[in-house]
């Protein structure tokens, strides 16, 4: 069961009562209001998608009940505030995509659950804090542009350390380089993932 419309007003609550959806596609349209704690009752949600809109508040915790969710894009919309931890429980999810919202705080470490993840997107953001690499798997291509981040551990260009480095330009990261890291393959063909910082911020090679 599928439920698709380019639709205007607060996020239709109704919805939440369909507990046999499979995909919510909200997008493109007028839509305002934010996103309902009911949304937590959809347990049979494949893929979740609501972009280029006008909701904002939080992202709802509840989201972490839906356990079949395979595709969460929620972009282009003016959803605020931190990421919630619970999402770490999406064991099925295959694809996140949060960018170009106003979310802020860290990155939860306990999304290191999201075992199945291949492609995430937090781009275009206000997430600051230490990058938590050990929620990375060796599937995943993890893209963070333009945000705050001010610390990626440097364990991450170990050759040894099955994952490739976050896609990470755009954020304040900063600090000297350690000499063993310019000396990895991974930091040779990868350092790009790390390029421009925004002004003031950038690493120190030596």
């Amino acid at each position: 069961m599928e439920y698709e419309d380019f639709i205007a007003g607060n996020f239709p609550i109704e919805v939440t009562q369909l507990t046999k959806l499979r995909t919510l596609n909200l997008s493109y349209g007028n839509l305002g209001g934010f996103i309902p704690k009911e949304i937590g009752n959809l347990t049979e949600l494949e893929n979740l998608i609501i972009e280029n809109n006008f909701v904002s508040g939080e992202l709802p915790e509840s989201i972490g009940k839906l356990s079949k969710l395979k595709l969460l894009l929620i972009r282009y919309t003016g959803i605020f505030g931190n990421l919630p931890a619970t999402w770490g429980n999406l064991e099925n999810l295959q694809r996140l995509d949060l960018s170009h919202n106003y979310l802020t705080g860290p990155i939860p470490k306990e999304w290191k659950g999201l075992k199945n993840l291949q492609t995430i997107v937090l781009s275009d953001n206000q997430l600051n804090g230490v990058f938590p690499i050990e929620i990375m798997t060796h599937l995943m291509q993890f893209v963070c542009h333009n945000n705050n981040i001010t610390e990626l551990p440097f364990e991450i260009w170990k050759d040894d350390f099955e994952v490739e480095p976050p896609y990470i330009t755009g954020n304040r990261l900063h600090g000297v380089v350690p000499d063993w890291v310019k000396a990895t393959n991974k930091w040779k063909y990868s350092n790009i993932y790390v390029g421009k910082q925004q002004d003031g911020y950038g690493y120190t090679l030596n």
